[in-house]
């Protein structure tokens, strides 16, 4: 809250969506570095390159309806949308399309990783 504050913070428009940004996660990947990836209502997966600028370096596409949720990893991202799907993308994957999609009988508002042994509450 501070940083906002003080105008410490970066902008950077997302132009490759064509519609509002619902979902962002900061993650270090093997292949970029870090990097911010974002969901929209467009249905779109978006990879920016931070150390370049914020240049966009994949493009995901799997969703017919607005993406509600997104859960990012190193090497993996998962997300939800209305059109009832759960789509999930390998990030060193040149694919556009999902390496695997998942029906549900709703529309999908959360999705997150689940890590075995590890305690949910501490």
């Amino acid at each position: 809250q501070q940083s906002w504050r003080h105008g410490r913070y970066a902008e950077h428009h997302l132009r490759e969506h064509c519609s509002s940004v619902e979902c962002l996660a900061f993650v270090d990947t093997p292949l970029w570095g870090r990097v911010l990836i974002s969901g929209a209502w467009d249905g779109a997966v978006y990879v920016w390159q931070l150390s370049r600028g914020g240049s966009c370096v994949r493009r995901y596409h799997g969703h017919s309806g607005w993406i509600t949720s997104m859960a990012a990893g190193s090497r993996y991202v998962v997300t939800g949308s209305t059109d009832r799907k759960v789509a999930v993308w390998r990030l060193d994957d040149d694919s556009p399309a999902p390496r695997l999609t998942l029906m549900h009988p709703m529309e999908v508002s959360v999705v997150r990783f689940a890590y075995p042994g590890r305690s949910e509450t501490k």
